[in-house]
């Protein structure tokens, strides 16, 4: 089926004539609070590798830290 150029200016009418919806991107709290961190730790500001970290969430204030592993793992340390 071939359009003639008739058609097309119909359709071209039709579609700048319907008002479009803004789309808003989604994604998980974790990529969120992993991008609002700029891929830093949360405790020490070191450089986030995702496979070793820890997703942290605070049930008061209900927002997502991310942990390196180091701070994730609390360790005693000796004398």
């Amino acid at each position: 089926m071939v359009m003639e150029d008739e058609d097309i200016s119909l359709y071209m009418k039709a579609l700048k004539s319907k008002p479009i919806k803004k789309i808003e991107i989604k994604s998980s709290k974790r990529q969120q609070a992993l991008n609002s961190q700029k891929g830093k730790c949360a405790k020490c500001k070191r450089d986030l590798n995702t496979s070793y970290s820890k997703y942290v969430e605070d049930p008061i204030t209900k927002t997502t830290k991310v942990l390196c592993s180091d701070c994730a793992i609390n360790t005693v340390k000796k004398n």
